[in-house]
């Protein structure tokens, strides 16, 4: 995302503390690469984030929110991978009915050691949302 002239890709990541931060922590440690411009934000289960928070982080500028969090039917709060992907589900309708691309929002599962998988995640979701930036229509 360092092509001369064109802006980085403001997004943020909402990662639970058991999976998602762990999985950036490893990306980290070995050595795997996303935009220096992602931020992270950590929580005890991505799940339950509250909208407001989704909407302000959407509506404040971010281009993009991605939500990492246990795999399915494993992790600390099983029940809540589950409830995770319909919220995010959810979030994708409302940012359609009001005019704003739906995949600027995404989540995924990951392994707390699969630090690459993480990398690989957020760099194609920074790419995605590098697409859409500017044509905004979903």
């Amino acid at each position: 995302m360092g092509v001369e002239g064109e802006k980085e890709v403001k997004v943020v990541g909402i990662v639970c503390q058991y999976s998602g931060a762990k999985a950036a922590e490893n990306a980290a440690v070995e050595g795997e690469q996303y935009p220096s411009s992602v931020r992270l934000m950590r929580c005890i289960c991505a799940a339950d984030v509250d909208e407001m928070i989704f909407l302000r982080l959407i509506l404040g500028g971010a281009d993009g929110v991605f939500f990492a969090g246990c795999p399915l039917d494993s992790g600390y709060f099983r029940q809540c991978s589950t409830r995770m992907q319909r919220r995010v589900h959810l979030w994708k309708q409302i940012l359609k009915l009001v005019g704003i691309h739906p995949d600027r929002v995404t989540g995924f599962w990951v392994e707390p050691t699969a630090g690459k998988e993480f990398a690989e995640r957020v760099n194609r979701f920074c790419e995605q949302v590098s697409g859409i930036r500017g044509g905004e229509k979903g």
